[in-house]
């Protein structure tokens, strides 16, 4: 018994000790809905300082300037054509289209002049090129 007593004081004792080596994860600011919000606390707008259709997108290495929406798309993946779809956009171009309406059954459709680029793991960049994708 004392032995048992002893394995489990020692897992206990290791237990706390990689417990308190471990940091704090951190914690998200907490906001005071009580306060109206404010230029300097509201999120910056993905269209800000954009004109004429151009969209401003901010992202973790700074910000990109679209000028104006994408028209001409080429996916690679099957999960952002759903998404596409989704939106109503047709893309140009798709990667494994005979995979695509092989494996997923979704009630869009692609048009038929959407153009096959090769497979999702090695499509084919000299026939994307060639779709002139915005």
């Amino acid at each position: 018994m004392l032995k048992n007593q002893r394995v489990f004081a020692l897992i206990l004792t290791l237990t706390l000790f990689l417990s308190a080596c471990v940091a704090p994860a951190a914690q998200a600011p907490t906001s005071d809905t009580t306060k109206p919000p404010t230029a300097e606390s509201a999120p910056a707008s993905t269209t800000a300082g954009a004109t004429d259709g151009a969209q401003v997108i901010e992202h973790v290495l700074g910000e990109i300037t679209l000028p104006a929406t994408p028209q001409r798309v080429v996916v690679l993946e099957w999960t952002y054509l759903e998404d596409l779809l989704a939106l109503g956009v047709q893309p140009v171009g798709v990667a494994d289209i005979e995979g695509y309406q092989t494996w997923l059954k979704v009630p869009v459709e692609l048009d038929a002049d959407v153009v096959d680029v090769g497979t999702r793991q090695e499509p084919n960049l000299e026939k994307i090129a060639t779709l002139e994708p915005d």
